[in-house]
């Protein structure tokens, strides 16, 4: 049996790179944003100004060492929160914020596409320590 995912707002490649609306939705106002699809990054990474207008709370966050093509970083690892990607179902995922005041576009990683399409894979072991 396959399964097909159609998206009601898909939108085309922007410079050869997929983009995919992302809205989080952990308080009152959902918050969208353009994110560019990266299947190499483990998680849904937003900026620290995103968060806060999302109404996301570091307060309890987990710093979290990654490594990016560029080098290592420090992010904060925020659990549970509520998205959608591209109108899916509300999904609940965990996501990195990057407190650096970086200008990078947020970036939605495997976990996240993992969720949105359901394929019934046991994820508790794909992520790299």
């Amino acid at each position: 049996m396959s399964t097909v995912v159609a998206y009601a707002a898909t939108k085309p490649y922007s410079g050869n790179r997929p983009w995919a609306d992302v809205v989080l939705r952990p308080g009152v106002k959902p918050v969208t944003l353009k994110c560019l699809v990266d299947t190499g990054a483990d998680y849904l990474q937003i900026n620290s100004a995103d968060a806060v207008a999302a109404g996301i709370s570091l307060a309890g966050a987990a710093p979290t060492a990654v490594s990016t093509v560029a080098g290592t970083a420090t992010l904060q690892l925020v659990t549970g929160i509520q998205v959608t990607i591209e109108t899916s179902k509300i999904l609940t995922v965990d996501i990195l914020v990057d407190t650096s005041n970086s200008t990078k576009p947020p970036l939605a990683g495997r976990t996240l596409l993992l969720a949105a399409f359901d394929l019934g894979f046991d994820l508790s072991q794909w992520l790299s320590t």
